[in-house]
């Protein structure tokens, strides 16, 4: 018995990563029960999300007994809206209120130049070396890629 269909790979996707697959479906005659997909579907394009914040020191304090105190600080971070990111060079997308971002049809493999740009913020370009096994091992609440401005 010939069976003839079409096998359509699904779109990986959780609220932080989405793959895309090349191509989205093939054609398939399978003659038994073993069957190989002699050609492999590929990675084509990625989307993941990043985050823009800055980091506040913030002084923390401590009494002790005999009037001593200590004094440590600690950072806070507060997200950026309205940052404008851009990849390679191009502008792609700007941040939300909480300092998210997404990006859209990423080349899955190498590596991505990240700059963002706000009035009154100082960015420094980041290197950003695409992952796909830490991306989907990341899980759903994580963010990997964040900027943060140097002043």
């Amino acid at each position: 018995m010939i069976f003839f269909f079409s096998l359509k790979l699904p779109l990986y996707s959780t609220p932080s990563v989405e793959i895309v697959f090349i191509p989205d479906q093939k054609a398939l005659t399978v003659t038994h029960k073993d069957f190989l997909v002699q050609t492999p579907f590929e990675t084509g394009t990625i989307s993941f999300h990043g985050r823009v914040v800055k980091s506040i020191k913030t002084v923390c304090r401590f009494y002790f007994i005999n009037l001593i105190s200590l004094f440590f600080f600690k950072d806070k971070l507060i997200p950026l809206s309205n940052v404008q990111i851009s990849i390679d060079g191009k502008s792609c997308c700007k941040t939300d209120s909480n300092g998210l971002f997404k990006l859209t049809h990423i080349r899955p493999t190498g590596s991505i130049k990240i700059k963002g740009e706000l009035d009154g913020y100082t960015f420094k370009e980041l290197i950003h070396t695409i992952n796909l096994n830490r991306l989907i091992g990341i899980g759903d609440s994580s963010t990997s890629l964040v900027l943060s401005p140097e002043k």
